[in-house]
């Protein structure tokens, strides 16, 4: 609407609209206009709309004094009067604006219906002010499965603007049951396919994909490519519930300072945990841990690990989560990453959460929600930023690791 509002009266502009067809309606969004020779793109319209959509010629224009709205009674009273204000045959869309008031008409051939306008609301905050932070921070998302997926778009939702996205598996159809993705997406890799989705949520955003494990069968060189992209993110997601990739972090952002967010869903639905490791502040990642497992070591009983891959069990069969259980943990592990990524001070007291989602040994009512004290951090230690070739030298290091967990698998 700000931009049909520069067109003076008597003014026009050619341009382009997608159209759309959902099963009860038919959608026509302007895309891009010509306005004095200064081509102008939507921002807000996402670009990967466009294979999904037919892009038609549209024309718009504001009524000068005198001029009235064509007749849509029959496209033979429509096509002359259109005509005369500058409408042509091969503008599908066609909008016209006098004062306040707005209407449009798709054309095809030789028949012409008035559609209703949309108007975008009045502007108003949704997020709070310091979500505006997000557009600035890169997050490295490791596992484009369940919880990687849901955790992705709900970051994108948020603001963040720039995501590193690792995972080397193909999408499924019976992994639809619990995963951000749909149909359209089915036989992709994941992390192609999730960046392509959160592209749609958020058009501004960047996205770089990796199609490999961090501790798979690739060579330790590759791994240390990965851990190079991981290196520029202000926070790490490890979605994978795979100790080996657990194991590699914990090195991993010791060295280079990244804060990480871990997250994993026990089997059956029954609840899971969420976790926060910020270098200097929380014990190391290995004592977090330890922590974990002393915390349910005094239970009646832990329950069962979704596993890795967290899709399936060892013996391939999918484990129980429906996608409400999964949605669950995942928008707490969002929520922490997002109060990790704007805040000096945190809105969490703890760094670990066990939440639970039904009534088992463990829990005796769903939404029952246990914070794991960790003992005190380390007092800081003062230590110089790492050169480029000390930095190179520690990816060596822990493409090492990798290639020796590897060789352990």
């Amino acid at each position: 609407m700000r931009k049909f509002a520069e067109l003076a009266p008597g003014q026009g502009a050619r341009g382009k609209s997608l159209l759309y067809i959902p099963e009860t309606n038919l959608v026509r969004i302007i895309s891009s206009l010509q306005v004095e020779g200064e081509a102008w793109s939507d921002p807000e319209v996402p670009s990967l709309l466009g294979p999904e959509t037919w892009e038609v010629a549209a024309y718009v224009r504001r009524l000068a004094p005198g001029e009235l709205f064509p007749s849509v009674e029959s496209y033979e009273e429509f096509s002359p009067s259109a005509s005369k204000l500058g409408w042509e045959a091969s503008d599908r869309t066609f909008v016209l604006l006098d004062g306040d008031q707005v209407r449009a008409y798709s054309v095809f051939d030789a028949a012409v219906y008035s559609m209703e306008p949309i108007f975008p609301p009045k502007e108003a905050a949704r997020v709070s002010a310091a979500h505006t932070q997000l557009a600035d921070r890169t997050v490295a998302i490791l596992g484009c499965g369940s919880v990687g997926s849901k955790i992705a778009a709900m970051l994108a939702r948020a603001g963040v603007s720039n995501f590193v996205l690792i995972d080397d598996d193909i999408l499924a159809a019976d992994n639809l049951v619990r995963h951000e993705l749909d149909w359209r997406d089915v036989g992709q890799h994941k992390a192609q396919a999730l960046s392509n989705r959160i592209r749609r949520i958020h058009p501004d955003v960047k996205v770089r994909t990796r199609f490999q494990q961090l501790a798979g069968q690739d060579s330790p060189s590759a791994a240390e490519n990965i851990l190079g992209y991981i290196a520029e993110a202000d926070l790490i997601i490890d979605a994978t519930a795979n100790p080996a990739v657990g194991n590699i972090m914990s090195e991993f952002t010791r060295t280079a300072r990244i804060p990480l967010v871990w997250v994993e869903v026990f089997a059956g639905g029954v609840g899971g945990i969420v976790a926060r490791h910020r270098p200097g502040v929380e014990p190391s990642i290995a004592l977090m841990r330890r922590a974990i497992e002393s915390w349910f070591s005094q239970r009646v009983s832990a329950p069962q690990s979704q596993g890795y891959p967290y899709e399936r069990s060892e013996d391939g069969v999918p484990l129980i989560a429906d996608d409400a259980d999964v949605s669950s943990i995942a928008a707490s592990a969002a929520r922490l990453a997002i109060d990790t990524l704007i805040r000096h001070s945190s809105d969490f007291p703890h760094a670990i959460y066990v939440i639970g989602l039904a009534p088992c040994d463990l829990f005796d009512q769903p939404f029952e929600t246990h914070p794991i004290l960790l003992p005190p951090a380390p007092l800081p230690v003062a230590s110089p930023e790492l050169t480029a070739q000390e930095m190179g030298e520690q990816l060596e290091f822990l493409g090492s690791m990798i290639e020796k967990a590897r060789e352990q698998q």
